[in-house]
C-alpha cells in the first residue's frame, strides 16, 4: 500500500506531516483528507483561525505534490445555489402538481355530479314503477 502525506498549509506556513498514512489510492487519501477538514476546522475556529485559509497538500512518499484540497472546497459543499436547470425543472414540477391537484378537485366535482345524477334517475325510476303498478 503507497503512504500519503497530508501537509496543512496556511497563511502563516506550513506544517508538515512527518507520519503519513498506508491508504490504497489517491482517492483514498482525498476522502481522508475531506474527512478531516471539520474537525480541524473546528480546532482552528477554537484558536480564533480562519479555516478557509487552509489547505492540505497530499503527497506521496517521494514527495510529489499529488492534491490539494482546500478547506473552503469541503466547508462550502452544500452552500452552492442549485444550478439554473435544476431551478426550472423544480419551478415546472411545482406547476404540474398544481394543475393536478386542480384536475383531481375537477373530477371530484364531476363524480359528485354523476351520483347525484344516479340518485336522481334511481328516484325517478322508482316513481315510474310505482306509478305504472310494478315494484
Amino acid at each position: 500500500m503507497p503512504r500519503f502525506f497530508f501537509h496543512l498549509r496556511s497563511h502563516n506556513g506550513w506544517e508538515q506531516d512527518d507520519t503519513g498514512l498506508d491508504l490504497d489510492g489517491v482517492e483514498s487519501a482525498y476522502l481522508e483528507a475531506y474527512a478531516a477538514v471539520p474537525a480541524i476546522s473546528a480546532d482552528l475556529l477554537r484558536e480564533k483561525a480562519n479555516p478557509y485559509r487552509h489547505t492540505f497538500e497530499i503527497m506521496d512518499a517521494s514527495g510529489n505534490l499529488l492534491l490539494e484540497v482546500p478547506f473552503s472546497e469541503v466547508l462550502e459543499e452544500g452552500k452552492q445555489p442549485s444550478p439554473p436547470d435544476q431551478r426550472r425543472r423544480w419551478h415546472k414540477a411545482q406547476a404540474e402538481m398544481e394543475r393536478t391537484a386542480c384536475l383531481i378537485a375537477d373530477v371530484q366535482a364531476e363524480q359528485a355530479a354523476l351520483q347525484a345524477t344516479l340518485a336522481d334517475t334511481r328516484r325517478l325510476l322508482a316513481e315510474a314503477r310505482k306509478a305504472s303498478g310494478r315494484f
